[in-house]
């Protein structure tokens, strides 16, 4: 018998069969975890495993997402097929399964805002507890604006969770309004625990007449033409960036509460959510800056965005 044997299928039939997390497997079996994933990989190898996936939709795109994946340092890329019957719940439905699995107990995760991204968690389910998940408010809010751009909103799909209120607006009148607000301990015990979070949920903006921020008075139109004058494509956290994900220097970045962008990267995982047209360079933006490292969008953006990579 080969050596090594009955520990693999031992570790294969609690995985597939018992359902036992890969964490339980190692403490039950007292061997470390990257040893119960090898085990997994061997079994599939040896034929122990073999593994049979029926997709709802035929249409899967794993080279499309291989291609960014690659491309762009990316630790996941999830591209959604397009319905021919244009069916506007399949993306946010399909897209909040996905992030339903990466949720863990002990998460501490960071939203902003976003149209897509409320409509994604409109569906979201997730399948554990979330008593022992802290949300953490990534940025401030509009209050005058829409739903969708106030972090509040996004929040209250976390039902059970430790949820950690940025109470502020998003952008203030002046650098010295900015200074006495961060002076107050409940605004400063929100930015300690943003140091903390693990994942982050955003929305990728774009600087189109269409954009969020602006018909919700974040932007008015003559900044908005000075940040296309200094080649600004889109914004992650209320921050702006060029094409090549460079940060653009506006004085409006000293007078935003709210996560910088440098803090932002200091996220192990960023997951960025948005399709559409006018999506396609702030998405290319976001992944040559490392802003994120999973991106979800459907097929006829990620064809778009890799079409323009390479031509710019």
């Amino acid at each position: 018998m080969r050596k090594g044997l009955f520990l693999i299928e031992r570790v294969a039939w609690m995985y597939y069969m018992e359902k036992y997390t890969q964490k339980e497997i190692s403490n039950i079996l007292g061997i470390s975890r990257s040893k119960v994933v090898r085990a997994l990989k061997e079994a599939e190898k040896l034929g122990i495993i073999m593994v049979r996936i029926k997709l709802r939709n035929e249409q899967y795109y794993p080279e499309l997402e291989r291609q960014f994946i690659e491309k762009f340092n990316l630790k996941d890329c999830v591209v959604i097929p397009f319905q021919e019957d244009n069916d506007p719940k399949f993306f946010p439905n399909v897209a909040a399964q996905y992030i339903e699995q990466l949720i863990e107990v002990e998460d501490v995760i960071g939203v902003a805002w976003g149209n897509t991204l409320r409509e994604v968690f409109q569906y979201f389910n997730p399948p554990i507890n979330l008593s022992k998940i802290t949300v953490v408010q990534l940025l401030g809010g509009l209050a005058a604006g829409e739903p969708q751009m106030n972090p509040y909103d996004i929040t209250r799909f976390f039902e059970g969770a430790k949820c950690v209120y940025l109470y502020a607006p998003a952008i203030v009148s002046c650098v010295e309004t900015k200074k006495y607000l961060m002076k107050e301990p409940q605004i400063r015990r929100v930015f300690e625990m943003m140091l903390n979070v693990n994942k982050a949920f955003v929305g990728i903006g774009d600087l189109s007449q269409e954009a969020s921020l602006l018909k919700a008075g974040f932007l008015s139109s003559d900044q908005m033409s000075l940040l296309l004058s200094k080649g600004a494509v889109g914004d992650i956290v209320g921050r702006f960036f060029d094409i090549n994900g460079n940060l653009i220097d506006w004085e409006v970045n000293d007078r935003i509460i709210g996560i910088t962008l440098p803090q932002f990267r200091n996220i192990p995982i960023r997951i960025g959510i948005a399709r559409g047209k006018r999506k396609i360079r702030p998405i290319l933006g976001a992944l040559r800056g490392g802003h994120i490292n999973i991106l979800i969008t459907d097929f006829h953006t990620a064809s778009e965005v890799l079409k323009l990579a390479s031509l710019l």
